[in-house]
């Protein structure tokens, strides 16, 4: 679903953005798709093959005014690592409520200016 869920969604929203000659795009990846990280073959490939669609896909959508910005976040405390990780390491992890705050601000920029990539990573690094 990483990546076909993203490719169905676009789809359907795309035709009005051409239509109104402008919008924002903003896929969610991972860093695993820019970093390799053991265990994470498929959804690593996921989130690249995502990438690479939103790349091709900006350079077509360009002419009508249309931004895809591609976040790569780093290790976020969201239900998708398993419990004992996160009592683990959550004090390492970025908090969703302040990667939702900075996607937000990126999006607010002028329309004018495309931000590509937002590649966030918590303070310390990768876990």
């Amino acid at each position: 679903m990483n990546l076909l869920g993203s490719i169905y969604t676009t789809q359907i929203v795309l035709p009005e953005m051409i239509k109104n000659n402008n919008g924002t795009i903003i896929n969610i990846l991972s860093v695993a798709a820019k970093t390799v990280f053991t265990n994470s073959s498929i959804y690593a490939s996921s989130k690249a093959g995502l990438d690479y669609f939103a790349k091709v896909l900006r350079e077509e959508v360009r002419s009508h005014h249309i931004r895809i910005i591609n976040v790569f976040p780093g290790a976020t405390s969201t239900e998708i690592w398993p419990k004992e990780s996160l009592n683990k390491f959550s004090d390492k992890m970025m908090k969703p409520e302040s990667l939702a705050d900075l996607i937000f601000d990126v999006y607010k920029t002028d329309p004018s200016l495309s931000p590509e990539e937002l590649v966030v990573r918590p303070i310390t690094g990768d876990l």
